[in-house]
């Protein structure tokens, strides 16, 4: 072997342990970091547990007040006790599609509310229109009932007043006939006293 290539020989073998401890080195440093990140990053998550469950306190709260029976399992997450009974395992779901199902029963228990007060609201706006209604043709029927009833009263009174109309007249007719008769037989009377007194 030439001098030249020892030299390259052990450059080479230099460069190799070179390169090993450098790479050593390197990832002694980034566990290092790591390390001291995951003591920062421990702080970091406990304050992120915090706040998971702050958030899972109050989606319990809002649950309870929907009035279903909630707990918070050991991952923070809510669930119906329901879902703890028949699924038999307390699993964490994974992201927060766990505590979805129980605020989706919130939001459908808040739409169902809302969805009766509707309907309540609807139902006695229709019952109000409907009793305007009733009163309005009441009102109606009365007001034609007391028109038919006047309407009946004058025929009444205009059939009264030409009965006695009538009956003033034939008594008029009477007593102007009964008169013409008195006077008639006044004057025949008369007439004969004139031809008695004539013949005697």
């Amino acid at each position: 072997m030439c001098i030249a290539e020892r030299a390259r020989g052990q450059d080479d073998v230099t460069g190799f342990y070179r390169h090993i401890l450098d790479r050593t080195t390197e990832i002694r440093s980034a566990a290092l970091q790591v390390s001291l990140e995951a003591k920062v990053g421990d702080h970091a998550t406990s304050k992120q547990e915090e706040g998971e469950k702050a958030r899972a306190m109050d989606e319990v709260a809002q649950a309870r007040a929907a009035g279903l029976d909630v707990r918070v399992n050991a991952d923070n997450v809510v669930v119906d006790k329901r879902d703890l009974l028949s699924a038999g395992l307390n699993t964490r779901r994974t992201g927060a599609h766990g505590s979805r199902n129980v605020l989706q029963r919130v939001v459908d228990a808040r739409a169902r509310e809302a969805m009766v007060a509707a309907t309540a609201a609807n139902t006695t706006r229709r019952t109000a229109t409907e009793r305007k209604r009733r009163a309005e043709a009441w009102q109606t029927q009365m007001e034609e009932r007391e028109a038919r009833q006047a309407a009946e009263a004058a025929a009444e009174q205009a059939a009264l007043a030409e009965k006695l109309a009538r009956r003033t007249t034939n008594d008029a007719v009477s007593d102007a006939r009964a008169r013409y008769l008195a006077r008639k037989a006044a004057k025949q009377a008369a007439n004969d006293d004139d031809e008695e007194e004539d013949e005697a």
